[in-house]
Order: C-alpha cells, then sequence, then structure tokens
C-alpha cells in the first residue's frame, strides 16, 4: 500500500480527522520515514508534482484555523483534503510506473534520469506555446540528443514532439470552450504553421474538426 493511501486507510479506521492524518503524511515528508522507498521520495521531492504538496499544506493551514472557529464547515474542508489526497495517490501511482520504465538498474542513476526527464517535461509544459526544438529540451535534461529522445519515449511512452503537439491541441480545445476566437487565430496561438495543419492535427486528436468541436460544446448544457 502506497504512503498517502495507507494514511486515508488509517484516519478512516481509527475515525482520526484528515488533517491530522495529512500532518502525519507532510511529517514524513520532513523526517522521512523508514519504510517509505525511493518512488515516495520522487512523489514529493519532484518539482513536477509540488503543486498537490502546495495545496495540501493550504488545506492544513485552513482545517486548523475552521476548527478552532468554524467547526459546521470543517467538514467540508475535511472533503477537500480527501479529494487533494487522492490526486496525490494518483500521480505518485503514475511515477512509480514512469520510475519503473527507467531503463537502468541502479535506483540512485534511475531517479537522477528521472528527475532530468520530468525538468524537461516541466519545461514544455511551461514553453509549449513557443517554437522549441529537441536539442533545447534535451539541453535541460543534461542529456545528449539521441539519450533524450530514447529515454523521454521509453518513460514517458510518448516522443517529446508528439507531447509538444498534444498539449498545443488541449489548448486549442479549451480556446474553443471558452473564447470566440477564430480558429485561424487558434491555430497560429498554439504554434500551428498552417491551418490545414492544425485542423488534420485536430481531427486526428479528438475525432471532429475543430469547427465541430466547438459546436458541439455550444449544445452542451
Amino acid at each position: 500500500m502506497l504512503p498517502a493511501e495507507k494514511v486515508m486507510v488509517d484516519a478512516k479506521k481509527n475515525s482520526t480527522p484528515l488533517s491530522d492524518a495529512l500532518d502525519h503524511l507532510l511529517s514524513d515528508r520532513v523526517t522521512g520515514d523508514a519504510e517509505s522507498d525511493t518512488t515516495t521520495s520522487a512523489f514529493f521531492e519532484s518539482e513536477f508534482y509540488n503543486p498537490f504538496i502546495q495545496k495540501l499544506n493550504r488545506y492544513r493551514r485552513h482545517g486548523n484555523r475552521l476548527r478552532d472557529e468554524h467547526l459546521s464547515e470543517y467538514s467540508g474542508l475535511e472533503a477537500g483534503v480527501s479529494l487533494i489526497l487522492e490526486s496525490a495517490i494518483r500521480a505518485q501511482h503514475t511515477i512509480e510506473q514512469e520510475l519503473s520504465r527507467v531503463p537502468l538498474q541502479r535506483p540512485s542513476a534511475r531517479n537522477s534520469v528521472y528527475y532530468r526527464l520530468a525538468e524537461a517535461k516541466d519545461f514544455i509544459d511551461a514553453h509549449f506555446l513557443q517554437p522549441i526544438n529537441l536539442e533545447e529540451i534535451a539541453r535541460v535534461a543534461c542529456l545528449s540528443h539521441y539519450h533524450f529522445l530514447r529515454l523521454f519515449k521509453s518513460v514517458f511512452e510518448t516522443t517529446p514532439y508528439q507531447y509538444v503537439i498534444a498539449k498545443r491541441l488541449q489548448k486549442a480545445a479549451q480556446m474553443l470552450e471558452d473564447t470566440n476566437e477564430m480558429i485561424g487565430d487558434i491555430s497560429m496561438i498554439v504554434g500551428f504553421e498552417t491551418l490545414p495543419a492544425f485542423s488534420d492535427s485536430f481531427r486526428r486528436e479528438f475525432g471532429v474538426s475543430p469547427s465541430q468541436y466547438r459546436d458541439a460544446r455550444k449544445t452542451l448544457p
């Protein structure tokens, strides 16, 4: 059983408020838990998943205040903490799966390579709307062009190019739903050189054209 999952089970079994269980979980992060393995450390230390830790800390601070001052609102916060912990568990599962796909035997080397690849993935997440190339991303990971491409595909089961395109198409879909921007303008904003190239890629990803996607979303309640 994963550490975060064990905390939730123990909290329910012992009728312990989830915020108290959260205190225990976060204290494990600081002091170290003898039963924790390298994947647990990867979850808590990776910059890629720090938003989970930030949310958990924020809920803990608010929980301490609400428990003392607004007890009636406390149960709602407990439900929120539960959802965040469940998200953290899913993220930890993802990390374990990705780590298992790093083709190295030594745990220290495997973790080091994984952190580098996660840094590169972070870089893509921050710059996917800009013109970036494989060499630039590989430099972020401090890996050669060849090794970066091979390792990224092995660990994340997609190539860096495919990941960039997927991020751009996700952004385009969000803009089609939330804005009235012209489809041609959206195509340029998300980094496609021509409208036909954007439309073809969008159809392959979502099964419909950009205009059909927008029309379908408008008819939803």
